[in-house]
């Protein structure tokens, strides 16, 4: 909810107990969320020693805690968000956020669309607010 809000530093607060947790209970899925969401709230930060440190936290955390259940979605979104974060500003980052949308539209009609929680929704809805000058049609 507070990522819905825009309250990233919130969101990233609340997501961080759960990543950074070594035993936790929660199902793999929540866990792999919450991971998502950590890094695109730390993302919105703007401190790119923050935002190194949680895409090294999180690719430790996809390949040893969760490997088995990583999957087309997350590698997707590691990727582009990578992307997005070397381009700072400008054409290329507004490029590289509207290549990001296009692959989730693609993934979301594709037959492998597993995301959980429809995160694959709340990510798009997240790059339209990103990108300078696009109407959000809310309904």
């Amino acid at each position: 909810l507070l990522f819905i809000q825009k309250d990233y530093d919130g969101a990233r607060k609340w997501s961080s107990e759960i990543v950074r947790e070594k035993q936790i209970d929660f199902r793999k899925d929540v866990q792999i969320a919450m991971n998502i969401l950590f890094l695109i709230s730390t993302v919105e930060m703007d401190d790119l020693d923050e935002i190194d440190a949680a895409f090294r936290l999180i690719n430790r955390n996809f390949s040893q805690k969760y490997a088995p259940f990583i999957g087309t979605f997350e590698v997707l979104i590691l990727k582009n968000l990578k992307n997005i974060n070397q381009k700072i500003k400008g054409k290329e980052r507004n490029d590289a956020l509207q290549n990001f949308r296009k692959a989730l539209i693609e993934f979301k009609e594709s037959e492998n669309n597993k995301a959980s929680f429809q995160l694959d929704d709340l990510v798009i809805q997240w790059i339209d607010y990103k990108i300078p000058n696009k109407k959000i049609v809310v309904g």
